[in-house]
């Protein structure tokens, strides 16, 4: 029997449009995001931080800025459950996980 494994990881995210760009900002500034020298990483993250924080804004207000709540992940883990389910028919052992950091 194969085995498959699905990992639904969240990163977190801002809880209000004017933590868009710090969000971001830490978020690329982690080494294990972009594995470049300090002063190099932070200048990277600076760079794309202020050019995603607009657009990266804009859609966090147009979800409500509501990513950071636990309760939305157990329904997508169901969700994925179902939609990969045809594997478990084909002889597929399937586990579904979540994570957030």
């Amino acid at each position: 029997m194969s085995k498959i494994a699905v990992v639904l990881f969240n990163l977190g995210g801002p809880d209000r449009p004017e933590a868009v760009q710090p969000f971001l900002f830490n978020l690329f500034n982690d080494p294990a995001i972009i594995g470049a020298p300090k002063p190099i990483r932070w200048l990277l993250a600076k760079f794309i931080s202020s050019r995603r924080a607009p657009v990266a804004r804009e859609i966090y207000t147009h979800l409500g800025a509501t990513l950071r709540c636990w309760p939305i992940h157990k329904p997508r883990r169901r969700l994925s459950r179902r939609r990969w389910g045809i594997l478990g028919r084909s002889g597929c052992s399937l586990q579904c996980a979540i994570g957030t950091r």
